[in-house]
């Protein structure tokens, strides 16, 4: 399991998301919805408590991975003594469920992976993701979830410095979208508190600081409002063009 919240990758479908590690690891889904109980929640805990990981056997971070530009499709890169391998992971805009859809793609020579799926037993017995899911076409699915983010990301008429990176920005915005709703979320967690979890059985989840004396909440809420405030204030008017330039 990935132990940094940086080491995590989103995909989306503007209904919910989930994070993948550099190991491979799905390690937070809530299915249906953002805040929906989470199928997958090893991101607060350890592997026991949900998650999916595929990888090669030979376990290990991935070599690289980056996403198609301007959309949410992430590519995995896998390089082991026995060959080279691609995942590919999404969620599919267009599908009338939510779905995760991961393609492995050999690159060279033959590489054994490895898979495991482990939801959480309370989200297996009491929640029904609702409605029938389609049975899966990944070919067909990776090519609509591709065009509908081209599409999305083709609008933007921003050719400043860094552009690139500014569209991807609005790609991930785009993907904490709550598309029935048109809200935005600050996070695919939702909300992670700082201080002990006790909802997860048999376990007590610390902030990631894992010190024994826990964190001045007051003080770490009043710098961490100032320092948000003054990002927003600074970055509001590209975020305001770039959105009126992909009219969204």
């Amino acid at each position: 399991m990935t132990a940094h919240i940086e080491d995590y990758a989103l995909i989306g479908d503007l209904r919910t998301a989930a994070l993948i590690g550099v190991d491979g690891s799905i390690d937070w889904l809530a299915l249906p919805r953002f805040d929906s109980p989470a199928i997958h929640a090893a991101l607060l805990g350890t592997a026991e408590h949900g998650h999916w990981a595929l990888a090669p056997v030979t376990g290990r971070h991935c070599a690289r991975r980056s996403y198609r530009s301007g959309t949410s499709i992430l590519e995995t890169d896998w390089i082991t003594e026995a060959g080279a391998v691609r995942v590919t992971d999404f969620m599919d805009p267009t599908s009338p469920a939510s779905q995760v859809i991961r393609l492995v793609e050999g690159l060279m020579g033959e590489v054994a992976m490895a898979t495991t799926l482990r939801p959480r037993v309370s989200f297996t017995l009491t929640h029904t993701t609702g409605g029938d899911a389609p049975l899966p076409d990944p070919t067909g699915q990776l090519a609509s979830t591709d065009a509908f983010w081209t599409d999305w990301s083709g609008r933007s008429t921003y050719t400043g410095r860094w552009a690139g990176e500014v569209t991807q920005s609005l790609v991930f915005l785009k993907a904490l979208t709550y598309a029935p709703t048109g809200g935005i979320l600050a996070a695919a967690t939702t909300s992670l508190p700082e201080q002990t979890l006790d909802w997860l059985p048999g376990h007590a989840v610390r902030h990631r600081s894992e010190s024994a004396t826990p964190p001045q909440s007051s003080n770490r809420t009043t710098c961490g409002v100032r320092f948000s405030t003054y990002c927003w204030q600074r970055t509001m008017p590209t975020y305001r063009s770039c959105r009126r330039s992909v009219g969204w």
